[in-house]
């Protein structure tokens, strides 16, 4: 059987041949595979076989007249390939591709050294720089780049092989149609922390940016903290990331930090997003690892009693949902707002069967509250703008000191006014004052002098068993945001 008969045998030659293939066809598209294939065998028969797939694939190009990268000739000839470099070896050529750039270290001796990690399918090996030319490949290479180079030597350092430069040594970055395989494809392979990201959606939020995007067509979201050295981005980017942190959650997540590079690859126009900002109602069905942000009307923002954080409440018509974050100042700052005011929280992600806030969120206010001048006048309407006095059948009261110093309040309460019940969730200052019959600087003074924690079992006991006037809106599982509250009774 001759040579041209067997276009499987060995891995790499199958490769080499179809990403010819694919260059010729991208080049001269009213060719199909088959007429190509057919070309290529004639070369063969023409050379009496002497010639391998590969080698007449690039005789076929260049008749046609498609050009071939110059790393491409070179990887397809009788290259050297990172398994092959031996202690010792000098005047070295070799095409490989970039998988980190990480910082230079800079030492005692004021010397600078970088260490660029490159690597082709057989391997990976750290190029060794200095001073100079580590300042200029820092800021010149970045992960996925192809590059030819010359007066390359390879020597041992701490038990390891090194690649290092001569003085007359030289790099070129080369087309990134290589014939190597990808940056994706490497880092896979060589276990290397190096993804590639499309932007999709940027979330602005108080100390940082959570962008939203795809990897391999997945959703993932990345964590900027603005202290650290990252570029401005949009949606419609294509970013690599480096040595970034892996989290927890149902989407990938990432968190920059001081070892992470952030590279820019190319800016584009802005990609359909499969990112969504949701009504409450509608987040109840959607695919979590792509929710941007949810839309409802703010019920409370309840203090964790453990540690910083709590829970966000939003209610819709038929529902309500509960956002976990992790930072006292939101919850500050939204228990703050009016009950049942619309807003909108930006920076969601799913973590198991919980939905949380990443630490760069944002919220903005839509609204006014839907109130009415008649509302139902009980919690039998099922959803909507309620009015009704009931009864509060059992009650908890969270709290805790802030780092500020700020007391952290809210209230739990299930009432029923003998027609339905409902749960009512409270975290606006006015409102606890008025059920606890207290002045806000009194129960800061509790909390500042240690007794709010003695104080709460007696707050809760006058609660439990007394009549309460009740104002708001009602979602359908029965999660009330109230605008007015006031104890008639007990």
């Amino acid at each position: 059987m001759s040579q041209h008969e067997r276009p499987n045998e060995g891995l790499e030659g199958s490769q080499a041949l179809e990403e010819i293939i694919g260059l010729i066809l991208r080049h001269k598209p009213d060719l199909t595979r088959d007429k190509v294939l057919e070309m290529v065998e004639e070369r063969i028969r023409d050379l009496g076989g002497l010639i391998d797939e590969d080698a007449a694939a690039m005789l076929v190009a260049k008749e046609l007249g498609v050009p071939l990268p110059k790393a491409y000739i070179m990887t397809r000839g009788a290259r050297l390939r990172v398994k092959d470099l031996l202690p010792g070896l000098r005047g070295l050529k070799l095409v490989a591709r970039v998988l980190r750039v990480p910082h230079p270290l800079a030492l005692d001796s004021g010397r600078k050294v970088l260490k660029v990690l490159i690597g082709d399918e057989s391997g990976v090996i750290n190029l060794v720089v200095w001073d100079e030319r580590a300042e200029e490949l820092y800021e010149g290479l970045r992960p996925g780049m192809c590059i030819l180079i010359e007066g390359g030597f390879a020597k041992k350092y701490k038990g390891r092989l090194e690649l290092g430069l001569a003085k007359e040594g030289r790099i070129e970055v080369l087309d990134e149609e290589c014939g190597i395989p990808s940056l994706e494809e490497l880092c896979s392979k060589h276990g290397i922390s190096v993804i590639t990201v499309k932007v999709c959606e940027v979330v602005e939020g108080g100390g940082g940016r959570c962008i939203y995007g795809l990897h391999s067509d997945k959703p993932v979201q990345v964590l900027i903290p603005d202290e650290l050295e990252a570029p401005s981005l949009r949606a419609g980017d294509t970013v690599i990331l480096q040595d970034a942190r892996e989290l927890k959650g149902d989407a990938a997540r990432f968190r920059v930090n001081r070892m992470t590079r952030v590279f820019v690859v190319t800016r584009g126009e802005p990609l359909q997003s499969p990112f969504k900002l949701l009504d409450v109602d509608e987040a109840r069905s959607a695919d979590k690892s792509t929710l941007l942000g949810i839309r409802g009307l703010l019920v409370a923002a309840l203090p964790s009693r453990r540690g910083a954080g709590g829970s966000l409440i939003l209610a819709g018509r038929l529902s309500s949902a509960s956002i976990l974050s992790f930072e006292d100042e939101v919850i500050a700052k939204l228990g703050q707002i009016r009950p049942a005011t619309p807003i909108e929280l930006r920076g969601i992600y799913s973590s198991g069967a919980r939905l949380r806030l990443n630490p760069y969120s944002s919220f903005e206010v839509t609204g006014e509250p839907p109130l009415k001048d008649t509302p139902a006048d009980s919690l039998a309407v099922g959803s909507g703008y309620v009015s009704c006095k009931a009864t509060v059948i059992s009650c908890r009261i969270k709290y805790r000191l802030a780092e500020s110093g700020e007391p952290l309040l809210g209230i739990v309460m299930n009432v029923d006014d003998g027609t339905g019940r409902a749960r009512v969730l409270v975290s606006y200052k006015a409102i606890i004052c008025r059920l606890l019959r207290s002045e806000w600087e009194e129960l800061r003074e509790y909390a500042a002098t240690g007794l709010m924690p003695k104080l709460i079992p007696y707050l809760e006991e006058e609660l439990l068993g007394s009549d309460v006037l009740l104002r708001g809106w009602l979602s359908e599982d029965g999660v009330m945001a109230v605008v007015e509250a006031e104890v008639v009774s007990g």
